[in-house]
C-alpha cells in the first residue's frame, strides 16, 4: 500500500511524543551515579588507625599505564624508610581513568571517587597531592571501594 511507511513513521512519532521525556536538566537535576563509577583516584584514610592505608609499596605506580603516579616513602629520624607515603602525587589531566592502580593495590588503599565533575581551571589544580586525594574509610564509602577494586574480575 502506498504511504504505509509514512504512516508507520507518523505512528512512531506520535507514540514517542506522548511519553514522559528522559531528558534531565543537568545542573538542577542530578541522576545518581552507579556503584563502581570511575571518578578520580583517591587515597583511603583509615579512621581507626588515623593514617592512610597506603604503605608506599609502589605497585600502583608500576601498574599505571601512563606512569603518572609518584610516591615518596617517608623516613624516620635515622633515615630508615618507613611503610608510609611522604608524598603521593598524580596528575588528573593525564589519568586515563583505567583503574589499574586500584586493582594493583594489595592494601585497599586506593579507590575511585564517585565524582562526575572533574574539570579544573588550571594545570596546577590538576596536580593531585596526598591531602587532596584523601577520602575517609566509612561504611558509606566501603561499597564503592569494594566495587571499584573488583573491576578487573
Amino acid at each position: 500500500m502506498f504511504g504505509s511507511g509514512m504512516l508507520k513513521g507518523l505512528a512512531t512519532t506520535l507514540e514517542h511524543g506522548f511519553r514522559r521525556p528522559v531528558t534531565v536538566q543537568y545542573p538542577e537535576e542530578v541522576l545518581p551515579l552507579p556503584l563502581g563509577y570511575r571518578g578520580r583516584v583517591t587515597l583511603v584514610w583509615d579512621l581507626e588507625k588515623d593514617r592512610y592505608r597506603c604503605t608506599a609499596c609502589g605497585l600502583c605506580a608500576k601498574a599505571c599505564p601512563v606512569s603518572i603516579i609518584q610516591i615518596t616513602r617517608a623516613k624516620d629520624e635515622k633515615g630508615k624508610p618507613m611503610p608510609y607515603p611522604e608524598t603521593f602525587e598524580y596528575n588528573l589531566l593525564e589519568c586515563i581513568v583505567c583503574g589499574m592502580c586500584v586493582e594493583a593495590c594489595p592494601f585497599d588503599a586506593l579507590t575511585m571517587a564517585p565524582e562526575r565533575e572533574l574539570a579544573v581551571r588550571s594545570r596546577v589544580q590538576a596536580d593531585q597531592d596526598r591531602e587532596g586525594m584523601r577520602i575517609d574509610a566509612t561504611p558509606k564509602t566501603e561499597p564503592q571501594r569494594i566495587r571499584t577494586h573488583g573491576l578487573g574480575q
